[in-house]
């Protein structure tokens, strides 16, 4: 089961549910990587918006955020998330117009899809504030 990409993204997801601790985030970091290395493209999104957003600064790494999503963008250009990840990353790197932009964009995509629009306002606020906005993009 640990070689088994499908089951690393669920221990990972397992390990980020409710409000995990340093532990609990590392642990699931650990399983995305070996997921992510592997190609899976879960693996590498839920990566991504880990290392875009997480509250835990050694662990963040808005570069390399962005660099997993490019890797699976095609798949998602539909998905409001995407948008949030790329505004996160960008937030964290201090590029906080472009992060304003992809907000924007995945809120009328999230609208489309009949979202709750209120969390995704509150870090359109942030970055129009020019802060940055870390926790959990995924909701798992």
């Amino acid at each position: 089961m640990a070689d088994q990409s499908n089951a690393q993204v669920t221990l990972a997801a397992y390990a980020l549910r409710g409000t995990p601790d340093a532990a609990n985030t590392k642990l699931a970091a650990v399983w995305l990587e070996r997921a992510a290395v592997s190609g899976d493209h879960d693996g590498m999104y839920y990566l991504s918006a880990l290392l875009a957003a997480t509250p835990l600064e050694q662990m963040r790494d808005p570069k390399r955020a962005l660099s997993l999503l490019e890797k699976v963008r095609a798949d998602m250009s539909s998905d409001p998330t995407m948008f949030e990840i790329r505004a996160a990353a960008q937030a964290a790197s201090g590029a906080f117009e472009d992060a304003v932009g992809n907000e924007r964009r995945a809120i009328a995509t999230a609208t489309k899809l009949n979202w709750d629009l209120a969390p995704l306002n509150e870090r359109l606020a942030s970055y129009e504030s020019r802060q940055a906005w870390y926790g959990d993009l995924l909701g798992l």
